[in-house]
């Protein structure tokens, strides 16, 4: 038998039989996530759909000179809005992709002086110990708002600032959004 022949084999089968356990693979290992870690995830990981967003004072949204605390009324395209949460098998970082409507003033064919704009947003999250309160990060700062649970498949956050152009200029406000798994 030729030993370059031996030397092949052998090579081929430590190298087989190192691999181990402790290599780490390409998707998450759940044993390694903390028992907080595995709840956020299964209690949030998902698509849900926006189904109510409220402001602290009214607000003329879609520039039809009535002002409303509800945008679901104000800004029905908003029942469109659907927020993405996921972990990131790559990076173990929560994502939060959502969106939200923006109006322009802008005469359309249909005689309507306002355009509607579907804002897009990527954020990390996290969620306290006790699911009291959410953190929601993008490039540049973390912001901390109350989270509330409704029922299992629903949540609402309050506090989280959006951006309205209204008949008086742009507003920036905080809106209280609740969001709602979907099946």
């Amino acid at each position: 038998m030729n030993y370059a022949h031996i030397f092949w084999v052998v090579l081929t089968v430590l190298g087989m039989t190192s691999c181990g356990k402790k290599d780490a693979p390409l998707q998450p290992q759940t044993d390694q996530r903390t028992k907080h870690n595995q709840l956020i995830d299964q209690q949030f990981t998902g698509n849900w759909k926006l189904t109510s967003i409220r402001t602290p004072e009214p607000i003329d949204a879609n520039l039809d000179g009535m002002a409303s605390t509800d945008l679901m009324t104000e800004i029905p395209n908003h029942a469109y809005v659907i927020a993405q949460l996921k972990v990131n098998w790559l990076t173990q970082k929560r994502v939060f992709a959502d969106g939200y409507i923006r109006t322009y003033p802008a005469t359309q064919t249909n005689g309507s002086t306002v355009q509607y704009v579907v804002n897009g947003r990527t954020l990390f999250f996290d969620v306290n110990e006790d699911r009291t309160q959410i953190s929601l990060t993008d490039e540049s700062e973390t912001k901390t708002y109350p989270l509330t649970y409704t029922s299992a498949d629903e949540f609402r956050i309050d506090g989280i600032e959006r951006t309205y152009n209204t008949k008086s200029g742009w507003k920036t406000i905080p809106t209280t959004s609740t969001y709602q798994r979907i099946k």
